[in-house]
């Protein structure tokens, strides 16, 4: 991985910080300088979680609060209403030459063979080795 890349982080990846993750740490010590972004429909999402009880709603809001301690800068997309995956899918369809230019951060399965049938990169959470490994198409 060269040492710029740009890495949308999707909503699994940024509930770990509940965990007490240091999300953008771990992915850099993978990935090396990263700036680092998550889509509009993402932060609605999270939003939208965090006024739940329970745990999922304090991880989103804690989620939200280090989107803005680290500076995340939001993509804004005309996905904004769709679900946070959908989007992400959405997103990359839109504009294929984005799928060489963005990686993925994410936990979820499902989001991730999605994303790697469109040759998109991928940066997924190995618990056994308690850190991200990229999976490249």
């Amino acid at each position: 991985m060269s040492k710029e890349c740009m890495v949308i982080l999707d909503s699994s990846s940024l509930l770990q910080v509940y965990d007490g993750l240091d999300v953008i740490d771990l992915l850099s010590d993978v990935l090396g300088r990263c700036e680092f972004f998550v889509l509009d429909s993402i932060i609605g999402e999270l939003i939208n979680l965090s006024t739940t009880e329970g745990f999922k709603g304090r991880a989103a809001s804690l989620a939200l609060h280090y989107i803005r301690l680290r500076g995340i800068k939001v993509i804004n997309t005309i996905f904004k209403g769709l679900p946070a995956d959908l989007s992400l899918i959405r997103f990359f369809k839109s504009d294929p030459s984005l799928r060489n230019k963005y990686v993925v951060a994410t936990n979820d399965v499902e989001l991730r063979s999605k994303l790697l049938k469109l040759g998109v990169k991928v940066v997924t959470w190995w618990p056994g080795k308690h850190r991200y490994i990229l999976i490249e198409p």
